[in-house]
């Protein structure tokens, strides 16, 4: 009887310690983008997150609780995307030269290479760049050693992965690739962040390209040399609902703190909307699919550091809503 005490006992301390243990590391985890389907109950949500100084992907049920880790890194990994194509969709995890793609209830479907092992993703979209109702993997690659990008790679998922463009940048050093409807035409536009001299701008600088597809590939449409401060990253929202993309950017100013300014394509070019008040810093920008008249925009005044959202109305860019704890929330339909 002794014996089967002491054994309910230890088995019981057991679980208590492993239930702590769990507590404490579901405590310690910080979402940082959720992925779910709307009003579907047997698809699996998808996440990225940080556990103390490791940055994980992952997939789990509606309980919380039920947690599988998919990668889990020291490196910052990109953000989780959804691809649709002719049947289904899909969720893609970005490693750094590699894209693992599941099923929308969590269940593995392939890992592809798409560069060699000293390269690396340095940045990702998903957009229909084709116009043909399905989604392409827009990515910029590069040495693993470099800050800036080498090459321009589009994929399409059928099944399988298929590449369907690739083309050399090295000359033009890209950092960030997404995509935009700017002029509001219904055909989406490529954008490219850069890094280089410009004909009026002589000196190295960060400066948004944009592009536009055709079946052979992408042909310039806009090539500015600046915006009106430098800037250090960019998105694009249509932040006044008139069916065209705005482009929207942090910028510093002349005492070193920072703006989001606002820019509207003009048929050559784009030209400022409106500026927000300054900050300290502004960390990064986020647009959410489900939320696209918003952005959002990690920002810091003194040892504050929180995100807020941004609007624009009657011709004003104003922010509003400081948010605690932000959590990016893609609802798939």
């Amino acid at each position: 009887m002794k014996k089967r005490m002491k054994t309910f006992l230890l088995l019981l301390i057991v679980v208590v310690l492993f239930g702590m243990v769990a507590i404490f590391i579901s405590k310690s985890f910080q979402y940082e983008i959720l992925i779910e389907y709307k009003e579907e109950q047997n698809k699996a949500i998808f996440y990225k997150g940080k556990l103390f100084n490791y940055y994980v992907y992952g997939i789990r049920d509606r309980n919380p609780f039920n947690m599988k880790i998919v990668h889990l890194s020291k490196q910052k990994i990109n953000s989780p995307l959804v691809v649709h194509n002719s049947l289904e969709s899909y969720i893609v995890f970005f490693t750094s030269n590699t894209l693992e793609i599941f099923s929308t209830y969590g269940d593995f479907i392939t890992s592809e290479e798409v560069c060699l092992e000293n390269e690396r993703i340095v940045s990702n979209f998903v957009t229909d760049v084709t116009n043909d109702a399905k989604s392409e993997i827009l990515l910029i690659t590069g040495n693993e050693e470099r800050e800036f990008g080498e090459s321009m790679l589009i994929y399409c998922f059928e099944g399988k992965l298929e590449k369907l463009y690739e083309h050399s940048l090295s000359e033009i050093n890209p950092w960030k690739i997404q995509a935009a409807d700017v002029d509001g035409d219904g055909i989406i536009e490529i954008s490219l962040g850069v890094y280089k001299k410009a004909e009026f701008h002589p000196v190295m600088a960060k400066r948004p390209f944009l592009y536009s597809w055709a079946e052979d590939g992408i042909f310039p449409k806009w090539r500015g040399s600046r915006l009106s401060k430098p800037f250090e990253d960019y998105v694009f929202a249509d932040i006044d609902q008139d069916g065209m993309d705005e482009l929207i950017s942090i910028e510093i100013t002349l005492n070193g703190s920072k703006v989001i300014n606002t820019y509207k394509w003009k048929g050559f070019g784009f030209e400022s909307m409106s500026e927000s008040g300054e900050f300290e810093d502004i960390l990064s920008l986020r647009v959410l699919n489900n939320d696209i008249n918003k952005v959002y925009a990690r920002v810091k005044q003194g040892d504050d550091l929180h995100w807020i959202s941004i609007n624009y109305n009657n011709g004003r860019l104003f922010s509003i809503e400081k948010i605690d704890n932000y959590i990016e929330r893609y609802i798939v339909e």
